[in-house]
């Protein structure tokens, strides 16, 4: 069986989601910055770059919590699952 490459794919991804997390940013949308990173972190964890996944992930965590975003807190916790296996 042959593996597509799709580091193309990832890049790209990063670089889109990295525009959305500047964006979000610089109209104070928190929770909206936090997805943003929270899908950079997917990309990070689809790479296999465990460390820096959970680095991003851990940082969404408090703001979820700060912001009410519960629907996210139990996927933000779920994420860092994943990186800590």
């Amino acid at each position: 069986m042959v593996t597509p490459d799709r580091s193309q794919d990832l890049t790209e991804a990063a670089r889109l989601y990295s525009w959305a997390l500047r964006e979000h940013r610089s109209c104070g949308s928190r929770v909206g910055a936090g997805i943003a990173q929270l899908n950079l972190a997917l990309v990070r964890i689809s790479s296999g770059d465990w460390a820096a996944a959970r680095n991003a992930v851990h940082g969404v965590l408090g703001t979820m919590r700060g912001e009410g975003a519960e629907q996210f807190v139990t996927h933000t916790e779920l994420m860092l699952l994943v990186c800590d296996a």
